[in-house]
């Protein structure tokens, strides 16, 4: 099982890659926090991939890990990768239970944390 667990070196190309997707995600993470904590309470905002997505910041939480995995990928970091998508997206499913119960928030065309997937 040792074997399992060892990572290689990262390719530069590897390191490129992640590096812009942490990048991106870091910074759409951080705008859609301001967001949120400028939002009305228990209102869906209407900006950037909030017109998509119920819980944009987990998806980029997602995409952060992600780079990650691309960087180092061994099953130590698919792991953690799957772990951090599996407990974001059973969040975002009870934040999509919550917006649907209140019947004053649209949310027919949202998906609930990967944009046009889920």
């Amino acid at each position: 099982m040792y074997f399992l667990n060892q990572c290689s070196h990262p390719k530069i190309i590897n390191i490129v890659i992640a590096f812009i997707i942490f990048l991106f995600a870091s910074y759409d993470q951080w705008i859609n926090h301001n967001i949120l904590s400028n939002q009305i309470k228990y209102t869906l905002p209407n900006y950037g991939l909030f017109k998509y997505v119920i819980c944009p910041h987990y998806f980029d939480e997602s995409m952060i890990y992600l780079s990650l995995l691309i960087i180092k990928p061994c099953i130590s970091f698919i792991i953690i990768f799957l772990w951090v998508l599996i407990n974001l997206t059973i969040s975002a499913n009870q934040s999509y239970i919550f917006y649907k119960e209140k019947k004053e928030i649209k949310i027919s065309n949202h998906y609930i944390i990967i944009p046009f997937i889920y």
